[in-house]
């Protein structure tokens, strides 16, 4: 099972902050509802939606406003993701280095 978040301030029982992602669970086995990260997006930024390919060899994200946090601004942005020169949302595409199936 596939979780996508889209709300840019996660934080875990222990406290930490970590971004927004996706997040594979397994759904049987010994890890049975264990939800592990398979991406994380840049700071400040909601991974808003998942497309898994139908082979399951890639995955299509939308990420939205990276950088949206508290005291950016275009002079003092806190991301220039995806380019380098200035924030802004992107779809892109991930794989595994080794062709072999995400979320195996």
């Amino acid at each position: 099972m596939w979780i996508s978040t889209d709300g840019n301030a996660l934080v875990d029982h222990a406290g930490t902050n970590f971004h927004d992602g996706l997040f594979a669970v397994a759904v049987e086995g010994p890890d049975r509802g264990k939800a592990k990260q398979f991406l994380s997006v840049p700071r400040g930024a909601e991974q808003a939606s998942a497309y898994v390919v139908p082979d399951n060899k890639s995955v299509v994200v939308s990420i939205q406003h990276p950088g949206e946090i508290t005291g950016a601004s275009v002079d003092n942005p806190a991301s220039t993701w995806p380019d380098g020169h200035f924030a802004r949302p992107a779809v892109i595409v991930t794989w595994r280095p080794d062709g072999s199936e995400i979320g195996a």
